[in-house]
């Protein structure tokens, strides 16, 4: 594993992905929020096409 942390801040370039608790390397907070925001929109997007299709 390797990781360049960015000068002062706490997270690394890569955000910390992925993460290894044992090195105490733990994703921030935005990556998790924008992938429960995209897994979202991407259900949304596909019953708008089944939707629009009506099947």
């Amino acid at each position: 594993m390797a990781s360049a942390e960015r000068p002062g801040t706490g997270y690394s370039y890569t955000n910390n992905w992925p993460g290894e608790p044992l090195l105490g390397n733990a994703p921030t907070a935005d990556p998790v929020l924008w992938s429960v925001v995209s897994l979202i929109a991407l259900l949304v997007g596909i019953g708008a096409l089944f939707g629009a299709f009506r099947r």
